[in-house]
Protein backbone atom coordinates (compact mmCIF):
# COMPACT_ATOMS: atom_id res chain seq x y z
CA UNK A 1 0.00 0.00 0.00
CA UNK A 2 1.35 3.28 -0.94
CA UNK A 3 1.16 6.69 0.90
CA UNK A 4 0.84 10.04 -0.34
CA UNK A 5 0.69 13.35 0.91
CA UNK A 6 -2.29 15.18 0.10
CA UNK A 7 -0.18 17.54 -1.90
CA UNK A 8 1.59 14.54 -3.73
CA UNK A 9 -2.28 13.39 -3.97
CA UNK A 10 -3.73 16.32 -5.75
CA UNK A 11 -0.61 15.91 -8.54
CA UNK A 12 -1.09 12.07 -9.11
CA UNK A 13 -4.76 11.82 -9.13
CA UNK A 14 -4.49 10.14 -12.63
CA UNK A 15 -1.78 7.71 -11.22
CA UNK A 16 -3.84 7.35 -8.08
CA UNK A 17 -7.36 6.30 -10.23
CA UNK A 18 -5.33 3.99 -12.31
CA UNK A 19 -3.72 2.31 -9.36
CA UNK A 20 -7.16 1.78 -8.00
CA UNK A 21 -8.52 0.21 -11.58
CA UNK A 22 -5.61 -2.76 -10.36
CA UNK A 23 -6.81 -3.59 -7.15
CA UNK A 24 -3.92 -1.52 -5.63
CA UNK A 25 -5.19 1.13 -2.62
CA UNK A 26 -3.12 4.39 -1.80
CA UNK A 27 -3.42 5.87 1.61
CA UNK A 28 -3.88 9.85 1.50
CA UNK A 29 -1.99 11.77 4.66
CA UNK A 30 -2.31 15.79 5.91
CA UNK A 31 0.84 16.49 7.99
CA UNK A 32 1.52 12.30 8.10
CA UNK A 33 -1.65 11.56 9.70
CA UNK A 34 -3.66 9.18 7.46
CA UNK A 35 -6.94 10.94 6.21
CA UNK A 36 -8.27 9.47 3.08
CA UNK A 37 -7.94 6.03 0.89
CA UNK A 38 -7.99 5.62 -3.11
CA UNK A 39 -8.87 2.11 -2.89
CA UNK A 40 -10.70 -0.36 -5.91
CA UNK A 41 -14.76 0.14 -5.60
CA UNK A 42 -17.02 -3.63 -5.39
CA UNK A 43 -18.99 -2.99 -8.59
CA UNK A 44 -21.97 -4.57 -6.51
CA UNK A 45 -21.56 -1.64 -4.05
CA UNK A 46 -22.18 0.50 -6.72
CA UNK A 47 -25.82 1.38 -7.75
CA UNK A 48 -27.32 1.21 -11.02
CA UNK A 49 -28.55 4.12 -12.41
CA UNK A 50 -31.51 4.47 -15.56
CA UNK A 51 -31.68 6.80 -17.88
CA UNK A 52 -33.27 9.81 -17.68
CA UNK A 53 -36.15 8.50 -20.20
CA UNK A 54 -36.76 5.47 -17.95
CA UNK A 55 -36.80 7.93 -14.70
CA UNK A 56 -39.35 10.61 -16.65
CA UNK A 57 -41.34 7.24 -17.96
CA UNK A 58 -41.73 6.12 -13.95
CA UNK A 59 -42.32 9.56 -12.50
CA UNK A 60 -45.16 9.83 -14.73
CA UNK A 61 -46.42 6.49 -14.47
CA UNK A 62 -46.27 6.91 -10.16
CA UNK A 63 -48.25 10.25 -11.02
CA UNK A 64 -50.91 8.84 -13.03
CA UNK A 65 -51.61 5.88 -10.56
CA UNK A 66 -52.08 8.56 -8.21
CA UNK A 67 -54.01 10.69 -9.80
CA UNK A 68 -51.95 13.31 -9.69
CA UNK A 69 -51.74 15.63 -13.39
CA UNK A 70 -48.44 17.32 -14.76
CA UNK A 71 -47.95 20.82 -14.21
CA UNK A 72 -49.01 23.44 -16.55
CA UNK A 73 -46.02 25.77 -17.69
CA UNK A 74 -47.12 28.35 -15.48
CA UNK A 75 -47.09 26.24 -12.49
CA UNK A 76 -43.64 24.99 -13.29
CA UNK A 77 -42.49 28.49 -13.71
CA UNK A 78 -43.67 29.52 -10.51
CA UNK A 79 -41.93 26.67 -8.80
CA UNK A 80 -39.11 27.67 -9.90
CA UNK A 81 -39.51 31.38 -9.02
CA UNK A 82 -40.38 30.77 -5.71
CA UNK A 83 -37.12 30.60 -4.52
CA UNK A 84 -35.83 33.62 -6.21
CA UNK A 85 -37.91 36.65 -4.55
Amino acid sequence: MEELSTVEAQAQLARLIDRARKGQETVITDHGRPVARVSPVDPSDVPSFMDWETVWQRMRERANAAGVRPFTDEERKALRDEGRR
